[in-house]
């Protein structure tokens, strides 16, 4: 998980690069990409909310079996990938800043996911970026 405040310079895209190349994640999450465009890897599925000059998030994944449960708003991708033996949910969230209730609301959605995840699975995994 990475706090970008944009992909738009060289040098973060290089080192995502260098990080692809070298380090083969199975998943990379990043936030606050503030992309205007789609963004694609080589050899990773692309999910990604809000594409405008502030915020948004994407999620990578390199793996065959994922499957993206759900983009819900511009705020929230939900994708599900197999981690050796087990299933993890990915949960990569935006919060954008601003009007208090307006983030608190946000963050309230989040956790009512993430509990409807564990009341369906009480052994469920998630990662929350």
């Amino acid at each position: 998980m990475w706090n970008m405040r944009g992909f738009n310079s060289d040098k973060k895209q290089r080192y995502m690069d260098w990080l692809i190349s070298e380090q083969k994640p199975d998943f990379v999450m990043l936030n606050e990409t503030k992309l205007t465009s789609p963004l694609y890897l080589d050899g990773y599925h692309s999910h990604q909310t809000l594409l405008k000059r502030s915020g948004g998030c994407i999620t990578f994944t390199n793996l065959k079996s994922h499957r993206k449960v759900k983009a819900l708003g511009t705020y929230i991708n939900w994708t599900k990938v197999p981690l050796g033996d087990e299933e993890v949910h990915l949960l990569n969230v935006y919060l954008e800043p601003g009007h208090e209730a307006f983030v608190v609301k946000r963050a309230d959605t989040v956790i009512s996911l993430a509990k409807g995840i564990i009341r369906q699975d009480p052994a469920a995994k998630i990662i929350l970026g």
